[in-house]
């Protein structure tokens, strides 16, 4: 059973329903077995595959260059931000491409080395491109503006999710070490928010820059879900940022490692959070790749917690997926690299 324990409590103040409540965030430690594991008959998940984009062949001919972010619109259009081909590629729900837009450079509407792309309710479409540059689009590919990133120079937007008043950036600030940082609807800076690194547990001196930061999603009840890249740690937040409840599981998790040679230095792959999405109903899926003895990822860990925390079940699938984005019927979407790079829709099966 997962262990609750609670954190110092801290002044928190939410607004609901007129009243003021004083929260205490809790932290809490799961097992590696899931909850689902002692309930008869036991219940599990599966990754179902729906559709796919990609292929070289004569029945696919949808070729990408390496995709770095995709994104779903109310009308269930798939948005495939190519930073090899530098462009968005937008295709209709049964996979039929709609049309193209942007192109490699610094002009406006221009990317370079586009890294995330999201959706508004209005599926407006955001860009976000190295050196912190964020380009807005209408949901036909017309510039609308650009603005810049107040961190840009602490490293990658790693995520972009608009949403009724704002708009929120995953993406490491070196001076504060705080990832996910918060707009108004004029995308002017409000604050930032979440440390870079667990407060549980510390990387080892010299490697703080390869395990910094992590992947956020907005929850259907309008709050921030932050899963760090390592160690294994999920957070909670309101959405002004006051921190609510903080998720462990026990796990053998291969740790960052760095060689160092002189003045040179070998970074190797590590396993790791790379996705989080909050489904429909409040359960947290976390997606994490499993580094091998070669240094190079293996597998996928799918785990599936409760909205209190309470880890479900755990899965792990024996190739890589990069799981993106989640639409409104909570299918998801993936890149993969098979034989080719792909785009997958799949539909999580329960049983």
């Amino acid at each position: 059973m997962p262990r609750t324990r609670p954190l110092i409590l801290i002044g928190l103040t939410l607004f609901a329903a007129g009243a003021l409540h004083a929260v205490e965030p809790k932290v809490v430690d799961n097992p590696a077995r899931g909850a689902w594991e002692d309930e008869k008959p036991r219940k599990t998940f599966d990754l179902l595959e729906e559709l796919f984009l990609g292929g070289d062949d004569e029945e696919n001919d949808v070729v990408f260059g390496r995709i770095a972010d995709i994104a779903v619109d109310s009308k269930g259009r798939w948005l495939v931000l190519d930073s090899g081909f530098t462009q968005v590629t937008v295709y209709n729900p049964d996979s039929m491409t709609v049309r193209t837009f942007g192109r490699k450079g610094e002009g406006p509407g221009e990317f370079n080395q586009p890294t995330a792309i999201a959706v508004d309710a209005q599926d407006r479409i955001y860009v976000a491109s190295m050196g912190g540059r964020i380009a807005v689009f209408t949901p036909g590919g017309e510039l609308i503006e650009e603005f810049r990133h107040k961190f840009h120079s602490g490293g990658i937007i790693g995520g972009l999710n608009p949403v009724a008043n704002g708009l929120y950036v995953a993406c490491f600030d070196p001076v504060d070490a705080k990832v996910v940082h918060q707009y108004d609807t004029k995308h002017q800076y409000l604050s930032s928010f979440s440390d870079s690194w667990s407060a549980v547990k510390k990387p080892p001196p010299g490697e703080e820059l390869w395990a910094q930061g992590g992947v956020i999603d907005i929850g259907p009840d309008g709050f921030v879900y932050y899963s760090q890249y390592t160690p294994y740690e999920i957070r909670k937040f309101s959405p002004d940022g006051q921190l609510l409840m903080t998720i462990h599981r026990e796990n053998d998790f291969k740790p960052p490692h760095i060689e160092r040679s002189g003045d040179s230095a070998t970074f190797y792959a590590y396993s790791g959070s790379f996705g989080i999405l909050v489904l429909s109903d409040g359960k947290i899926l976390n997606v994490a790749g499993l580094v091998g003895d070669g240094h190079k990822f293996e597998s996928t860990v799918l785990d599936l917690f409760d909205a209190d925390g309470r880890l479900l079940k755990s899965v792990e699938v024996d190739r890589t997926i990069w799981i993106k984005c989640r639409d409104a019927r909570d299918r998801l979407y993936a890149s993969e690299a098979r034989e080719v790079p792909q785009v997958v829709r799949y539909r999580l099966g329960f049983r």
